[in-house]
């Protein structure tokens, strides 16, 4: 793939700008649904190569050329939409000069492999990082859970080194394009300061770590233990679950169950280009869309209980957002190679999995006792803040992996989550070797903004359509009309404060958490 010659962005009639980008983005178009498949191999375990599709890409989007005809022709009048593929255009070349620089997609793809083919050597068998995971929540006995997360962080830990060499090719790349950091170049694509950012992250550890004190106290009562370690942490949240619930969430019942809640706010999922795999994978689901809207799939882990109902469901937001964009051209459809729309993207999956959370859909799961629906829905005052603030501190680790990735990592982040949870010190450091930092660098804020842009689009939404959170068949038209259809016609930010009629804030996940007594 050769890149094509853009014409002058100040002199070329609308006309001529606008074939260039019809060109472009049929070119680019085949790029971006290949690099999607692999990725969607590398997910199922297959022999799968993204980096060839990837470098393909950077030469068809490489080079300061495109960069220029953008900044050209942009500063001229354009058509509504021509201006909006043009402005995506620049974003997309300017990311490539990071992201698909030959030495970065080497080593994301090759860190990607590793941990997809990720296990975990305890007492002589190698578990997938999601069994460690349900063992860990299961352990009755101290010690046992010990054995298992120090383990995890070991295997973990062999990722280290990588995440940090990324971190400084991608810092590396950012500096020569004029950004300090590729912190500011992502955040500059979302729309978002990082001043911003960081008030976010302030306001969102303080909500959360009361919240995350009371698990605690909650679990020393309960275990008649005293001491907190990261360990603990997921038999605690599994305490706070209802007696045997998840025998109510088998999982050969998983999928049926999630499309009839999507048919609860008005979707027909069996008449969309869905395909959905079940594979061991260290994720909780991915989401992967290679031709938008006719081919979407989604990989989930194969296995049931009431939080993987809740991840299939955010997953099968994604799809159900994918299968109804209409947007007419390539770009304006936001593929997931196109940086800047994460926010909106895993906020849409954080609304369909609070479908998991709802007294009405709770009911219908055969035999459920009501004060087992009551306990979950209860528990929210307390899950749902601990989670909002500890996603706050998960940010604010990546944030520090990116201001001195060759650091003392290990120590700031065992510092800034003793802080936030009151973790004693531990022998084994817990690890940073994530892998969602892997395919996509400052990823973790995606779920920040997820927080704030579920809970203000559900209040303008609810304040628009009126009645029940579910079921409610007005939910579909919607979504579909307002952020669904249009693709990424506009930035999700702006589109927020236009559905909401309020800025990205705060103030309405504020809302949500007190109207559940938090």
């Amino acid at each position: 793939m050769v890149p094509l010659s853009p014409p002058s962005g100040r002199s070329a009639s609308t006309t001529e700008v606008g074939r260039f980008m019809d060109r472009l983005e049929s070119a680019l178009a085949p790029l971006d649904r290949g690099i999607l498949l692999a990725q969607w191999g590398v997910a199922m375990g297959r022999s799968a190569h993204p980096e060839r599709w990837e470098m393909a890409r950077a030469r068809l989007l490489g080079g300061p050329e495109l960069v220029r005809f953008a900044d050209e022709a942009l500063s001229r009048p354009l058509p509504r939409l021509l201006e909006r593929r043009v402005a995506l255009l620049r974003r997309a070349a300017e990311d490539v000069q990071v992201e698909h620089d030959t030495p970065i997609v080497r080593l994301r793809n090759d860190l990607l492999r590793r941990d997809a083919s990720l296990r975990v050597r305890y007492r002589g068998r190698l578990l997938p990082l999601h069994r460690v995971g349900e063992l860990l929540r299961k352990a009755e006995e101290r010690r046992e859970r010990q054995r298992l997360w120090e383990a995890s962080q070991r295997s973990l830990a062999t990722l280290e080194p990588g995440i940090r060499k990324l971190a400084e090719l991608r810092n590396a790349r950012a500096h020569e394009l004029g950004f300090p950091s590729f912190v500011e170049l992502r955040l500059s694509q979302e729309g978002v300061s990082r001043a911003q950012l960081e008030r976010f992250i302030v306001s969102l550890k303080a909500i959360g770590r009361p919240a995350a004190r009371r698990v605690r106290d909650d679990f020393e009562d309960a275990k008649g233990e005293r001491g907190w370690y990261p360990w603990d942490l997921p038999r605690a949240f599994e305490l706070r679950k209802p007696p045997a619930v998840d025998r109510y969430f088998p999982g050969r019942g998983m999928l049926s169950a999630a499309m009839g809640a999507l048919r609860g706010w008005g979707f027909h999922p069996e008449r969309y280009h869905l395909r959905i795999d079940r594979h061991a994978i260290s994720a909780g689901g991915l989401c992967y869309a290679p031709t938008i809207p006719q081919d979407v799939r989604v990989v989930v882990n194969p296995q049931g209980g009431w939080v993987w109902y809740g991840i299939l469901m955010h997953e099968l937001g994604h799809a159900v957002h994918a299968s109804l964009t209409r947007a007419p051209t390539h770009l304006l459809r936001g593929y997931e190679t196109l940086p800047g729309n994460a926010g909106m993207s895993e906020g849409v999956g954080g609304l369909f999995e609070e479908i998991s959370g709802e007294a009405a859909w709770l009911s219908t799961r055969t035999g459920l006792p009501r004060a087992s629906i009551d306990r979950l829905i209860a528990d929210r005052a307390v899950g749902w803040p601990d989670s909002v603030g500890y996603t706050a501190l998960w940010v604010e680790q990546e944030l520090e992996l990116y201001r001195r990735p060759t650091g003392d990592l290990v120590s700031t982040f065992a510092r800034l989550q003793r802080a936030y949870e009151g973790y004693l010190p531990t022998s084994v450091p817990a690890s940073f070797g994530d892998g969602i930092w892997v395919q996509y660098g400052l990823y973790a804020k995606s779920y920040l903004f997820a927080w704030l842009f579920a809970s203000q689009v559900r209040e303008g939404m609810l304040r628009d359509i009126g009645g029940d959170t579910w079921p409610n068949p007005r939910v579909a038209p919607w979504l579909t009309r307002n952020w669904f259809r249009p693709g990424i016609t506009q930035d999700w930010v702006a589109q927020v404060n236009e559905t909401s009629g309020t800025p990205l804030g705060t103030g309405a996940l504020l809302r949500r958490l007190r109207s559940f007594g938090a």
